[in-house]
């Protein structure tokens, strides 16, 4: 794409172009990101569903030109359909990217009820927009967490069954897990004109990157409390991330495949990562050293850790109506750090044709440096 970033070099994708998309969440971190990568790779129209709007010096400066041509971003609680639709008029929607969502973590998953309005009733939303105004295609960002509860997970693939929903510590990935069925299931669901609406689900693990606003300034600030003094968990346990343009990758390549004639990613769910294991805490070694925060040299067992979580849990939920506490750590955190879980890659691999584009080394590197650029501009 002419006269836009070097960055992004690797991140072409034929076949999108000049398409319209609707993008729940889309001012939000990973929302924002994908937007830029669909800008780059030639969206002719992108509509906006989120709360708030983005400040336009967060995306990539070579793009800001494009963003204010092409975006549009209406102001929608998602919960409401009647605010949904106004996303929709005017706009031939050639595809749904489904982001937003709610209570993945700290206090925010203490509000079981706001979580299962927005996560279910509000895919409940999106799936009836779709339906009404014909748009074919409808992507969803899922999560890990639809399949995982604290058993380990070796190496598994998307024939695994979803966790049992009752056996959830947290509302959020309950909800999700319900809200990925929602999706899958309304694959072929015939539309006004003739056609079929196509759904997959992109099943997502931790997110990180340069300016992620939701788990690593809560871990930087956590470090420089002092409350990183131990891992948690057998040393060799295994988890995976996901670097953001990776992410908003394989977004693009499920919009693509799920455009085709019979389409192999339709009705299916992606888990989609770095595709490289790490230990959770070996993962963030190289951004303590970057803060000069000393390496945990006291390991904890996940039990213990498991009753500090509920402890956690219990006394916010007492003391949040009077005051905001925001919980260091809850059962659910615990089982996402400290316990191996990780997926075989071979069907994103094969269908979509997803590989990451920034391995997770130099993803590492790159977030190592920003906090550290960060740390030096506040000191």
């Amino acid at each position: 794409m002419n006269g836009q970033t070097e960055d992004l070099k690797g991140f072409q994708v034929q076949g999108i172009e000049g398409k319209t998309f609707l993008v729940t969440g889309g001012c939000g971190y990973f929302g924002s990101r994908l937007v830029e990568l669909l800008l780059f790779n030639g969206a002719k129209n992108i509509v906006i569903l989120d709360l708030k709007p983005i400040a336009l010096e967060k995306i990539r400066p070579s793009l800001q030109s494009l963003y204010t041509q092409r975006v549009r971003v209406v102001s929608t609680d998602i919960r409401n359909y009647e605010q949904v639709k106004r996303c929709a008029e005017g706009s031939k929607i050639d595809v749904v990217f489904h982001i937003a969502s709610y209570g993945m973590s700290g206090a925010e998953m203490m509000n079981h009820q706001l979580t299962r309005e927005v996560n279910i009733g509000g895919t409940e939303n999106i799936i009836k927009l779709c339906v009404e105004y014909n748009i074919k295609s409808l992507i969803y960002t899922s999560t890990y967490n639809v399949i995982f509860g604290g058993q380990e997970l070796v190496n598994k693939d998307e024939t695994e069954p979803y966790f049992p929903f009752d056996k959830h510590f947290d509302e959020y990935s309950r909800s999700k897990a319900r809200a990925e069925e929602l999706i899958l299931r309304s694959n072929g669901i015939p539309l006004k004109n003739q056609n079929t609406l196509s759904t997959c689900a992109l099943r997502s693990a931790a997110i990180y990157g340069e300016g992620e606003e939701r788990h690593f300034p809560r871990i930087v600030r956590y470090m420089h409390w002092g409350l990183f003094r131990c891992t948690m968990g057998r040393s060799d346990s295994l988890v995976e991330y996901v670097y953001v343009d990776n992410l908003a990758h394989a977004h693009i390549l499920a919009a693509k495949t799920l455009s085709e004639e019979k389409s192999r990613a339709a009705g299916e769910a992606f888990f989609v990562s770095d595709q490289h294991p790490v230990n959770n805490f070996e993962f963030l070694r190289p951004l303590a050293a970057a803060l000069d925060i000393p390496y945990p040299s006291l390991a904890m067992p996940v039990w213990f850790m498991l009753i500090i979580g509920l402890i956690v849990e219990i006394f916010h939920r007492y003391v949040s109506p009077y005051y905001p506490f925001q919980p260091f750590i809850t059962r659910t955190e615990v089982f996402k750090v400290s316990v191996t879980h990780y997926f075989d890659p071979k069907k994103i691999r094969e269908i979509l044709g997803y590989r990451p584009v920034v391995d997770w080394k130099e993803g590492q590197k790159r977030l190592v440096q920003y906090w550290a650029e960060k740390e030096k501009k506040n000191n």
